[in-house]
């Protein structure tokens, strides 16, 4: 056994305190054994008294915890059922006399022999404990070769293999390009650019570039009237204002006025109205033509430098044995496609079709809704199309939202509503059929004219609207034939279905319903007629249906809330029956990383290995909820889905290619404030015209932009970040307010009411290193340097209650598009408005400890609790730091520490632990100043509740009241992208 070592779980320390720490807070029964075996023969007056006494045996303990009763599963429990059983309290009373004498208080220096008693108390424990406790606990989540220990060191080892692998992701990638240099190659190049053809379209005889508008002024006028102004209603009376037309030189007076401007401009694609009889019902619906909305994204100048032509295979290294996924073109599916054309159309360009549908309400009372088509082409970036002020979703229909409650056979109901869908969705989708097989020419925002065939690539919905698709049965996988009974088991075989007998069940209609209903039957289909992908070339409609993390991982937002939690709050619960909770953690832990790993914007093989384990760990643990009742089985359609998740990777690129939660946002921009925009009388005819105009003048402004600024060419930093996003790798900027919160605190003030309990020799040590950036200081000559400088010239400074930073969301493929606020608050204790007490928040921060800024993991960081965020007065800077060369940072923040990361997470949970750290040889929290920039973000800690949680703890002061704490990796991706 080394120097400081638990028999019963191997687990080292650094010292007996940790050793006895460990001990106190482990749920492993061996332990919890010897922590109180050795804990009964502690002197009461010892150092380590105070941290290792349970409440029960000190009664001006000032921590109460709540009787446990009952649990959390709505039953109670005998102390028996937590594996406190009187054979094992009769195992610790027979042990209790066997120790030798333990003068722990002895001021004896000889270490061996101090290490030599404890190694001898511990083997007698070990003589007489059950032989099932002397190891792990006796529930592992894994076996292999007999080994109970081996599935804890894998679980365990997670972490350390996910550091190498994502510090891989960040190395140079080598590409090999398709082996024909005419796949995506132009035919032709014309004369004009998009640019130039528009200008001439709109362009009056005096050149102005705001034409139609006579002005600028009235182009701006007209931009926010469409995009951000009032209804028709509120804009007539606007314009009715004697003079306010003429103060401004409009040319209109009335909203229909400006309307009758804005149909001046260039069209977009336009809504056709078509009515469908079915089963003697009559529906409307509005769509475009697909082929004029593909080339109306495929043309926009605006999209010209970042369109991708041509397949290329990605590698993180020079052999190529190590692939990358991220973007559309680096998947398998449009190689394959590629290689299939250059047979018969070499020199093809490739059009993957990208098509989501979703119903969504229009209206907060009576349930009025809308069901919306959106398309977009995977030639575009995913930066790009996820971005809805970019246009590059195109609404393409309006599908009818009837419910048929006249039909009182549901069956029949059901029935009719999937043939309204396919017949609607035919009449949008057909017109890929031609295009797909002979192609068409394209001319892009360049100039440059390829032959283009768009082929419907990816389906991007919900589950219900996966089986609408694939015409398949409730519970049943949209992908592949898995039995319903077989939905839990990750063994069982899925194979993506074939299509060819799908299509030959669907021909089958023309021979009569019934030779159809059992066609349909004996393919596992629906019998639906039209069926919109019946014809479509190179087009498997199993393999089109994407991945969707928001709704089969998150389920919207509140439950991604409560993901950020999960894991703290089972870590210490415990279990009925005495039953281990180490397979309830877990299959939670497992559960969070796949929802987590799901979401790299940047795959490798390596990590769709850890995307397969974590998956395969919640399975082999997820018998837990059997066991406690929650659950009778796992088949469930969400779940199984996640076995796919590999493949569609591998096939169409990483999940942020098709996630439904960038058509969940453009329901408000294209269905919402169009509906708001109506008079609620032929709604769709109207919102489908402000749509056309909403779009015609976003077309116009981005032209203007273009002229304004003279170029389309991107920054060569944004096609870096096309090609090869920086994963993982956020950055953050800066906000502070320009005033401070509060002008004047003194140090006194600082010490009551912020914590400051160092303040002064901190900033003090902290002057003196700003002073010498480039020594090194040794602890005496520091202590040199302190004295040197004496008692601080002031006392008082002005104080900062928020910390902002913007960061480019490390899930994001580039850092010019994406952003989300870090706030970290820094506030004492105050009354309301109402003069009701709020409590004071000082936020915990993950620091930078030292100057290397390519980190991995938690490598360089340290965890601490901000309890001040200051400046330095003037007078100080200038006789502390009167070379201009050597300054101070402007803002300084009081930092109490937490212990450092020097082990790796914990094994069961993968979780960091730290407690609070206090100076050497007192009970003070070690402290110190630091430059606000050294601030990585804010992070979250769970306290270790242990079984119960004491009442007095609250979000207030549970920081105080609690000393061991887990860094929570789950509170957002940048934490997850930096912690483990």
């Amino acid at each position: 056994m080394t120097k400081f070592e638990c028999p019963a779980c191997k687990t080292p320390a650094l010292s007996y305190q940790g050793y006895r720490t460990h001990l106190r807070l482990s749920q492993n029964p061996a332990c919890q054994q010897l922590f109180h075996l050795l804990h009964s023969y502690v002197p009461s007056d010892s150092s380590d008294s105070d941290e290792l006494t349970e409440p029960e045996d000190n009664p001006d303990n000032d921590v109460h915890p709540v009787t446990f009763e009952g649990d959390y599963f709505g039953s109670s429990y005998t102390p028996e059922d937590f594996g406190q059983s009187q054979d094992a309290e009769e195992t610790v009373a027979n042990c209790q006399g066997s120790l030798p004498d333990l003068n722990l208080d002895s001021d004896s220096s000889d270490e061996e022999e101090y290490n030599t008693d404890i190694d001898a108390a511990e083997q007698a424990i070990l003589e007489v404990l059950p032989e099932t406790s002397r190891g792990a606990p006796a529930l592992t989540p894994y076996q292999d070769n007999g080994d109970e220990q081996s599935g804890v060191e894998e679980f365990s080892s997670s972490s350390i293999r996910r550091q190498a692998i994502d510090e891989r992701l960040r190395n140079a990638i080598h590409i090999e390009k398709f082996p024909s240099a005419l796949a995506g190659a132009p035919i032709h190049q014309r004369r004009q650019d998009n640019d130039l053809r528009y200008q001439a379209d709109v362009s009056d005889e005096t050149n102005n570039l705001y034409a139609p508008c006579s002005s600028r002024l009235e182009w701006e006028f007209v931009r926010w009237a469409k995009l951000r102004g009032p209804g028709a209603t509120a804009m007539t009376e606007l314009l009715k204002i004697d003079g306010f037309s003429e103060r401004l030189g409009l040319s209109f007076t009335t909203n229909n006025g400006l309307n009758t401007l804005i149909d001046t401009l260039p069209d977009r694609p336009r809504f056709c109205r078509e009515e469908i009889l079915i089963a003697g019902h009559s529906f409307e619906f509005y769509y475009r033509n697909i082929i004029d909305c593909i080339k109306a994204l495929w043309g926009d100048p605006e999209f010209a430098p970042y369109l991708v032509f041509a397949p290329e295979r990605h590698y993180q290294d020079r052999e190529k044995e190590v692939r990358l996924y991220h973007e559309m073109h680096t998947g398998d599916w449009w190689w394959e496609i590629q290689e299939e054309f250059e047979k018969s159309h070499s020199g093809a360009t490739i059009i993957p079709v990208i098509i989501s549908s979703d119903k969504t309400q229009v209206t907060l009372f009576r349930n009025k809704t809308a069901y919306p088509v959106y398309m977009t082409i995977g030639n575009l970036p995913k930066f790009i199309r996820r971005k809805p002020s970019r246009y590059a979703q195109i609404l393409i229909a309006y599908l009818p939202t009837t419910k048929l409650t006249q039909i009182k056979v549901k069956a029949s109901r059901r029935r009719i509503l999937a043939n309204l869908f396919h017949t609607c969705m035919s009449f949008v989708i057909n017109p890929l059929i031609p295009a797909g097989k002979d192609g068409m020419n394209l001319s892009s925002g360049d100039g440059a004219v390829r032959r283009g065939f768009p082929i419907f690539a990816g389906f991007v919905g919900d589950y219900p609207e996966q089986l609408l698709v694939t015409a398949r049965k409730n519970s049943e996988c949209p992908v592949g034939d898995a039995e319903r009974d077989e939905l839990g088991d990750l063994d069982s075989e899925c194979i993506p279905r074939d299509i060819v007998p799908l299509r030959q069940a669907l021909r089958s209609v023309k021979n009569g319903y019934d030779a159809f209903y059992k066609a349909c039957s004996a393919a596992g289909i629906k019998p639906v007629q039209n069926v919109f992908w019946l014809n479509l070339p190179h087009t498997n409609i199993h393999l089109c249906i994407t991945p969707d993390v928001l709704h089969q991982l998150f389920q919207g937002t509140e439950h991604a809330q409560i993901c950020q939690l999960m894991l703290g709050i089972v870590i210490d619960m415990r279990l009925p029956n005495g039953l281990s909770s180490d397979r309830l953690i877990h299959a939670v832990r497992s559960v969070l990383d796949f929802l987590y790993l799901a979401q790299y914007p940047v795959h490798s093989t390596e990590t769709l290995k850890s995307l397969d384990n974590v998956l395969q760990r919640f399975h082999d643990n997820k018998q837990i909820f059997v066991d406690l009742g929650i659950r009778q089985h796992f088949n469930i359609p969400k779940i199984h889905y996640c076995k796919h998740y590999t493949s569609f990777i591998k096939r169409l690129g990483t999940t942020d290619n098709y996630s439904t939660e960038y058509t969940e946002r453009l329901h408000i921009d294209t269905t919402k404030d169009a509906y708001a925009a109506t008079n609620r009388k032929d709604e769709f005819r109207q919102m489908t015209v402000w749509l056309e105009r909403k779009e015609k003048v976003a077309q116009h402004d981005h032209y203007i932009q273009r002229r304004l600024e003279g170029t389309t060419i991107p920054s060569t930093f944004d096609l870096v970040m096309m090609r090869h996003p920086p994963v993982l790798v956020p950055h953050r900027e800066l906000l502070m307010s320009k005033h401070p919160s509060v002008a004047s605190v003194t140090f006194s003030r600082l010490l009551s009411a912020y914590g400051t309990k160092d303040f002064e020799y901190c900033l003090t040590e902290y002057v003196v290193k700003a002073q010498a950036p480039d020594h090194h200081f040794t602890a005496a000559s520091l202590r040199v340097a302190i004295d040197r400088i004496g008692f601080v010239p002031f006392y008082k400074v002005a104080v900062y209650h928020r910390i902002k930073f913007t960061e480019h969301d490390p899930y994001s493929t580039t850092r010019s598009t994406e952003f989300v606020a870090d706030a970290i608050h820094v506030e004492p204790e105050r009354k309301d408005k109402y003069g009701r007490p709020v409590p004071g928040r000082f936020d915990t921060v993950l620091i930078k400890v030292n100057s290397n800024n390519d980190f991995s993991g938690v490598k360089g960081y340290r965890v601490g609790q901000v309890r001040c965020v200051f400046t330095l007065p003037k007078a100080a800077l200038k006789e502390w730091f009167p070379l201009p060369h050597v300054q101070p940072a402007k803002y300084l923040v009081y930092i109490d520490w937490f212990t450092q990361f020097k082990h790796g997470p914990e094994p069961n949970h993968l979780m960091y632990k730290v407690c609070h750290a206090f100076r050497p040889g007192e009970d003070a929290r070690l402290a110190s100043v630091v430059p606000v920039e050294n601030i990585h973000q804010s992070v979250h800690l769970y306290p270790k509740f242990g079984p119960v949680a004491p009442q007095e703890w609250k979000s207030s002061n549970v920081l105080d009241y609690c000393d061991t704490f887990f860094l929570n990796d789950f509170l957002d991706r940048s934490t997850y992208a930096t912690v483990y």
